[in-house]
């Protein structure tokens, strides 16, 4: 079986989000950058409640729709934020958007990208997750080996036949 296909930016940021998930130590930065500041906007409500009694309510509707918007605006700030970092720092490099074929062998997932080959027998391969419209292939510990678009798949049974072929192969 033989795919063609090109990554873009958004495959990559996709690919972020899902192992900010997934890897512990970006799980607790996450969470700190999530809930940390809602701690610190809490704590000074508080000390603010503790000398000023008067607008009370006020300044707690205040905190609570600033914590709501943060939930709310956070995952887009990040995305922003990530795509014009790759933007800017990978604008240059032909290698990661360039076109992309995906072979399937017997007993091994070849790429071939700017006449450079990689291969990864299907032995190496640790995980294969489906996210959001997009298939990863990685190696062990979450080292990535190939970005997988779902798009590129005509209909579901070829995607399917794809998935298959390499999960028959998996030990």
């Amino acid at each position: 079986m033989k795919i063609k296909y090109k990554n873009t930016v958004d495959d990559l940021i996709e690919l972020n989000f899902y192992l900010n998930t997934k890897l512990k130590n970006r799980r607790v930065k996450n969470y700190f950058l999530k809930y940390g500041y809602m701690l610190i906007i809490l704590l000074i409500s508080i000390w603010y409640f503790k000398y000023n009694y008067e607008d009370k309510y006020i300044f707690l509707i205040i905190v609570t729709i600033l914590c709501l918007l943060w939930l709310v605006l956070l995952p887009i700030i990040v995305k922003m934020e990530l795509r014009h970092r790759l933007k800017d720092k990978d604008s240059n490099n032909k290698y990661l958007y360039s076109e992309t074929i995906l072979k399937l062998k017997n007993d091994k997932i070849v790429i071939l990208k700017n006449d450079n080959k990689s291969e990864l027998s299907f032995k190496g391969i640790s995980n294969i997750i489906i996210y959001k419209k997009r298939i990863f292939i990685f190696k062990e510990n979450f080292n990535i080996f190939a970005i997988v678009p779902v798009k590129v798949f005509l209909n579901d049974s070829e995607k399917n036949k794809f998935l298959n072929t390499i999960k028959g192969n998996l030990c």
